[in-house]
């Protein structure tokens, strides 16, 4: 694997040039689409065909390896960048986000004091504690919490009008 660095390290500088020679928001060509694929196939085995680069990509955070990822990556970036980015999506894919994801649904927001939501025992156990902060799992800012849970911070009222804040309490429960 070693002999093969300086030929990853070409790889990723042609990936590089490649990726920096397209505007970030422009819709890719058919020919464009072909050549992305092309370097997933570098990386991440097809069928009995091994990857030459496998070994240095397969840690990466964060590593894409095949269209289907790279557009649901493009997806998040999008409806997380500005207005006028997430405006270049059609019409219906961005009321899809909106509606699935940005804006909140009953049971599945994030929030700031008020009740939990319950998956299992958290909201039961905490009956007498108050909820400080409650994140739920989001793919749009790439939180998962188990299959789509949630994370709380409970207090307790003598705690919390202590300021005790080292006693705050954390829960993590999933679906």
């Amino acid at each position: 694997m070693l002999n093969q660095q300086d030929e990853f390290s070409a790889f990723v500088d042609e990936v590089s040039i490649w990726a920096v020679s397209h505007e970030p928001w422009d819709e890719m060509t058919a020919d464009d689409i072909s050549v992305l694929e092309g370097y997933f196939g570098q990386v991440r085995d097809i069928g009995r065909q091994p990857a030459p680069f496998k070994p240095f990509y397969q840690f990466t955070q964060g590593e894409l390896l095949s269209g289907q990822e790279a557009t649901t990556a493009t997806l998040v970036a999008a409806a997380n960048a500005s207005p006028e980015v997430f405006a270049k999506l059609p019409f219906e894919v961005r009321d899809d986000i909106d509606t699935k994801y940005r804006i909140a649904s009953k049971g599945r927001w994030h929030q700031m004091f008020g009740l939990g939501t319950e998956f299992n025992t958290a909201v039961a156990d905490h009956t007498h504690h108050h909820l400080l902060m409650q994140l739920h799992s989001d793919q749009l800012v790439n939180w998962m919490w188990g299959d789509g849970g949630v994370v709380q911070f409970w207090i307790t009222e003598e705690d919390m009008l202590a300021q005790n804040w080292d006693a705050v309490e954390l829960t993590v429960e999933s679906e």
